[in-house]
């Protein structure tokens, strides 16, 4: 969903500040999604599912703050040039 829904803001706005957030964002919701499966959940998985939640939302918020400062990303040139 996370690439249908990072399509449409593409297209909508011409930017692509948004991917890290989106993308990075994304480990968080699949770690969560597993955890919410029914099943035995151990001290170590709980530990596991908050340590992946954790870093992608610090990863992704810090990605998608320093694109928004500067109105582009430079790791994404090579990949969004269509010559």
């Amino acid at each position: 969903y996370t690439n249908g829904i990072g399509t449409l803001i593409s297209l909508a706005t011409g930017s692509h500040v948004h991917l890290d957030l989106l993308g990075t964002g994304a480990f968080a919701l699949a770690a969560l999604a597993v955890f919410k499966t029914k099943g035995i959940r151990t001290a170590r998985q709980q530990l596991s599912t908050a340590a992946v939640s954790i870093w992608s939302v610090k990863l992704a918020s810090f990605l998608f703050f320093r694109a928004l400062q500067l109105h582009h990303d430079a790791r994404l040139t090579d990949t969004f040039s269509f010559e």
